[in-house]
Order: structure tokens, then sequence, then C-alpha cells
């Protein structure tokens, strides 16, 4: 479960690679709604590489202070992924041609997806979101849009059973001006919050 909930983030950050204002939310009507998401897809299909570091905090119930990790993420088109967390522990994970492989402590392990259904969906979703499937195509999360000053914020809610048992919501933070996402926030049935912070994001795009 650990492992899956590692590619659920990656496959958030890759997907759309400034905090919104929370109290100035304001819901896009269904044609600005349709209208963002062309956008968003339009971008993301171009994208060939994204490299990045990222800061996650993590508020767990059965945590007294935030937990704070960071680390490096490297993406290139169409599936190849490096998560890579460098503080304060070292641990990575990597998808490569149907194969996802962890490293820590010196220890290198490895899995094929073919057998594993759920690793299979995640897979998926992944690479649906970089050719620009992922926010339209309505089969991994019902999507609403909203728009606080100059964010598009994308509020995600799953509908498939095992990722409604992992999560309640997800909360895309868009720069308007990038078509990215800097900010993903996730929010669990029981209350837990992570929020990841995209930074020195550099990213190449098809021709």
């Amino acid at each position: 479960m650990k492992l899956i909930k590692y590619l659920m983030i990656a496959f958030l950050a890759v997907s759309f690679c400034q905090k919104a204002n929370a109290q100035r939310l304001k819901k896009a009507t269904e044609k600005q709604k349709r209208q963002m998401i062309a956008t968003i897809n339009q971008t993301s299909t171009k994208i060939h590489t994204i490299q990045c570091d990222f800061t996650q905090v993590s508020e767990l119930s059965f945590l007294e202070d935030k937990a704070t990790a960071k680390g490096r993420m490297s993406f290139t088109a169409p599936g190849s992924l490096v998560w890579q967390y460098t503080s304060p522990t070292h641990y990575t994970f990597s998808i490569d041609k149907g194969k996802v492989t962890t490293k820590s402590g010196g220890k290198t392990h490895s899995i094929d997806i073919s057998n594993n259904k759920m690793y299979q969906n995640i897979v998926e979703m992944m690479m649906n979101s970089v050719s620009g499937k992922s926010l339209g195509n309505g089969r991994n999360f019902a999507v609403e849009m909203y728009v606080s000053g100059s964010e598009w914020i994308a509020w995600l809610t799953p509908l498939k059973p095992d990722f409604r048992k992992m999560f309640k919501s997800v909360r895309l933070h868009f720069n308007q001006q990038e078509r990215r996402v800097q900010q993903v926030e996730m929010i669990s049935n029981n209350g837990d919050n992570i929020k990841i912070t995209l930074s020195n994001i550099q990213t190449t795009y098809r021709r």
C-alpha cells in the first residue's frame, strides 16, 4: 500500500507538473470547465521531459508534528519516471518498460506490473495524463474546476473503489500561464493530508 501511494503521488505530479487562496474559490461553469481542461490537456500532450525538485509535507493522524520530505523527480515521455526521496531518508522508485523498481537501504526490488491490476491502473492513468486524456476521460476521477485569482484548481474525486479507499479527494493547483500544477494536495478518508510543492521545474516539449 505504501508503494501504491508513492505511485499515486508520482502520477499526479507528472500528470500536470502557489498556493491557492481557498477563501476566493469560484466554481467554473461547465463551459469554462471544458475550456480549462482542454487547455491543460493540450499542454500535457506536448511534454517530452520534466525535471524538478519537490517538497512533500504530510499531516498524519499518528504523528504530532508535520513530516517533511524532499527529493527530485524526472520524467521522459512516454513512460519513464524516476521519483527519488533524498531527505530525511533515501528512497527511490522508478517506472520503465512496464516494470516498477524500488531502491531503499541498498536493496533493490522490482515488480512486473503485467500481473497486478492496481499498478496497471496507476501507470495507465499516468500515461493518459501525459497524452492529454486524464482530466477529460471521466474514468478515474470526477473533476470539478475552480478559479482562485491567477490559479485554476482541479478538484478530483476518485471513482474506482481501490482509489476511494486511499483518497477522499485530490486538489491540483495550476498556474494559469504555464498550465502546470505547482502544488498537489491529497486528502485521505481519515483526514490525513499530503501536500507536494514542485520547484525548479524544467520542461521540454515535443516539436
